[in-house]
């Protein structure tokens, strides 16, 4: 995020803060004396967006207090379900879009349907934001997306394209073109490929989705090693084997690497979520602009839902949904996503329109997809050992020419096939 940005940002977040102290809060509807416990994680513990929340809750809400427990995303997976077990979850928490599918089949979290099409705003919600709130299209909601959408767009460093006489590409053709104009060897390269872990986020997962192909798809079926999927595949291995558009050091590129290279001003073009735009800015400033991913046979970008949760066995239903709902409020939600530690797309169309947003070129690219925002098949048992242990070194080694695309992807369909579909309580 460039600097005049952060700096409106946040102004904006102290204006809503105290915006947020003189409202008035609805008549409790619940018992008196209720105290409900919420799990979070934070960017950052010094986080005084979140801080300044729960204490105006608390203070304005005596019937009905949050004790807040802190607890590392490192942690939080293995803890929440340890405490699920025992029968002792929080009532609410944050809940990371990967897990849905795995808490959906635990039956761990409260359907949210039900409340959701009651509630005073529901009009405001983005039907795309509740649309990702769920593991898969048939399951009920359950999450909230309190912290707005991670929304995938396109980063681009104008100032190239402009050298070479083209625009924002439009397709994957379009790109590839542009990647080879921007690209100038030993120093500028028009795509900074991630070869090492998490790498399939950028770029590679987005044009597999936008040719309409499915890594596996609701009824089991897998089409992860399908004749077009092997065909993608090797069009995007290409761009290092074959166009050599990417830095040498790709095959092995984290996302430290990746920033390294575009505060080094070689870097010519990168897929990521709107919440990294600072990554991509740092340096060259307004001449980084964003853009919607390019169209293969259709639009598709990946869209997590970021968002918090009612655990099915909390004694206090009622409660947590009054609080959790009260975040999602338009005064909240737009003080939550103009968090400069965390921004992220709103899901309420009152807060899209806001003046902060309409003037972030990020934002708005993320916006002006959201007809394509599309859900990952994480509820699939495979999806996280598939992301985060088998994907990188496949591909690694298919760069290297060790196996082919179609080895490569015949092992990850294994895996899928090895796993099954979900069986749910």
């Amino acid at each position: 995020m460039k600097r005049s940005d952060r700096r409106t940002f946040l102004k904006t977040a102290s204006a809503l803060a105290v915006a947020g102290a003189s409202q008035s809060f609805p008549s409790p509807a619940i018992a008196q004396g209720v105290r409900i416990t919420m799990w979070h994680w934070l960017t950052r513990p010094d986080d005084a967006v979140w801080a300044g929340l729960l204490a105006e809750w608390n203070r304005r809400r005596p019937d009905l207090q949050v004790a807040v427990d802190h607890v590392p995303l490192a942690e939080f997976r293995q803890k929440a379900l340890t405490a699920d077990q025992s029968g002792a979850p929080p009532d609410v928490s944050r809940i990371h879009p990967a897990w849905l599918g795995e808490l959906d089949a635990l039956d761990a979290l409260e359907p949210l349907d039900q409340r959701v099409d009651g509630w005073t705003h529901r009009r405001d919600l983005f039907d795309e934001a509740i649309r990702v709130c769920r593991p898969m299209s048939s399951r009920p909601m359950i999450m909230l997306p309190i912290l707005g959408q991670w929304v995938y767009l396109a980063y681009y460093r104008n100032d190239w394209l402009q050298e070479a006489g083209l625009g924002v590409p439009g397709t994957w053709d379009e790109y590839l073109v542009a990647a080879k104009a921007m690209t100038r060897p030993p120093d500028r390269f028009g795509f900074s490929m991630r070869g090492g872990i998490q790498g399939w986020a950028h770029g590679w997962v987005n044009m597999f989705y936008a040719y309409g192909l499915s890594i596996v798809d609701e009824r089991g079926g897998i089409g992860v090693n399908s004749a077009q999927a092997i065909e993608r595949n090797q069009w995007f291995l290409d761009l290092y084997r074959v166009h050599r558009v990417t830095a040498p050091s790709a095959i092995n590129d984290g996302f430290p690497q990746i920033a390294a290279l575009w505060r080094a001003g070689r870097a010519g073009s990168f897929f990521h979520g709107v919440h990294a735009q600072s990554s991509f800015t740092e340096t060259a400033g307004d001449r980084v602009i964003g853009a919607p991913v390019p169209r293969g046979s259709n639009a598709w970008t990946r869209a997590d839902a970021i968002g918090m949760s009612i655990w099915r066995k909390s004694r206090n239903k009622n409660a947590a949904w009054e609080f959790l709902s009260w975040l999602l409020e338009p005064e909240q939600h737009a003080r939550i996503n103009l968090n400069p530690l965390e921004p992220n797309v709103p899901a309420l169309r009152s807060v899209a329109a806001r003046a902060d947003y309409q003037g972030n070129r990020f934002m708005q690219a993320a916006l002006a997809q959201r007809e394509s925002w599309g859900l990952l098949p994480y509820w699939h048992p495979y999806w996280a050992e598939m992301a985060d242990v088998d994907w990188h070194p496949l591909f690694q080694r298919a760069l290297q020419g060790q196996i082919t695309s179609k080895q490569m992807l015949d092992q990850l369909a294994q895996g899928f096939e090895r796993a099954g579909m979900p069986r749910r309580r």
